[in-house]
C-alpha cells in the first residue's frame, strides 16, 4: 500500500468521524506497519457523531427556542 493510498483511507475516515483528527498519526503508523489488518479495522469502525441531533438536544434541555 503507497503512502498515498493510507493518506486517503485515513482521510475519509476522518471525514466521516471514524476517525477522530488527533489519531490521524497512529491510524497513518498503523496502516504502514499491517496495512491489510489496520484497514479492515478502519472499515469497521462507526462514525461518531460530534453534534448532538434536535432529539438528543431536546432530551438532554427541553425545546429549543429559534
Amino acid at each position: 500500500m503507497t503512502r498515498t493510498e493510507r493518506v486517503n483511507i485515513v482521510a475519509a475516515a476522518v471525514a466521516d468521524g471514524r476517525i477522530p483528527p488527533a489519531r490521524r498519526a497512529f491510524w497513518l503508523a498503523r496502516l504502514r506497519d499491517s496495512p491489510s489488518t489496520a484497514a479492515a479495522e478502519i472499515a469497521g469502525l462507526t462514525a461518531v457523531r460530534s453534534e448532538p441531533d434536535i432529539d438528543t438536544y431536546s432530551a438532554l434541555f427541553g425545546h429549543k427556542e429559534n
